[in-house]
């Protein structure tokens, strides 16, 4: 099938919005529930953009290992519902930065989530949906890297943007170009650690720029290959 426009792919937690608070929020609410004592959610989100899962954070945090196993299963139940979702925050210039690329590609939403209809709902709520061409989830269980470079390669995305080591996975799979963010589940000193020399974005917005000058050179300079240089 010929596309006429390229088509850009875009991871959406971390990538588009904040999970911070949708996380804490739904660390606490499972602490809560489990009427376990309250725990210091600042320093357990700084070990989890560290590398951590959230069992291990927990731990990490002097949490007896069994509590911290219920509390991390309790958390991935809460995390995706209604009430935690509305704790979501659009990150700094996405607006901005989707209308950019959007004016020069079509764009694509790949999230890892359990529910296409809450991720829906959330988009509505934000005015995001009419940004994208095609939105689809997969399970964000064992094997989502897989499934979003399947994804990828079905739709013939030219690029993908996210926060993540699974993310990385996936475009490597895909065998395309990846932009990565800091904005989300890691930090920049987690990736200058574990990924170094990869190149590390601070702003979807610049990200933007930086594919948008790519579609600028290929419209200008048809003769020459299209390359990424994430």
């Amino acid at each position: 099938m010929s596309r006429s426009r390229p088509l850009i792919g875009l991871d959406f937690d971390g990538t588009l919005v904040s999970c911070q608070e949708k996380q804490i929020f739904a660390l606490e609410e499972a602490r809560a529930l489990l009427g376990l004592p309250c725990v210091d959610y600042g320093r357990i989100w700084t070990l989890k953009r560290d590398g951590l899962s959230t069992k291990d954070a927990l731990i990490a945090t002097d949490i007896d290992p069994a509590a911290a196993r219920r509390v991390a299963l309790s958390w991935t139940e809460i995390v995706e519902t209604a009430a935690a979702c509305d704790k979501d925050i659009l990150l700094p210039g996405v607006r901005e930065a989707l209308t950019t690329m959007v004016a020069r590609a079509d764009l694509l939403l790949l999230s890892a989530r359990r529910s296409f209809g809450a991720l829906e709902r959330q988009l509505k709520s934000l005015n995001l949906l009419q940004f994208f061409v095609h939105v689809e989830t997969v399970s964000p269980l064992s094997g989502a890297s897989t499934a979003k470079a399947e994804s990828l390669r079905r739709h013939r995305a030219c690029c993908y943007i996210g926060d993540s080591e699974s993310d990385l996975a996936a475009a490597e799979a895909a065998g395309i170009p990846f932009y990565l963010l800091c904005t989300g589940q890691r930090s920049r000193a987690f990736f200058e650690r574990t990924l170094a020399p990869r190149t590390i974005h601070d702003s979807l917005l610049d990200v933007a720029s930086m594919v948008g000058q790519e579609m600028l050179d290929r419209q200008h300079f048809a003769q020459r290959p299209f390359r990424f240089n994430p």
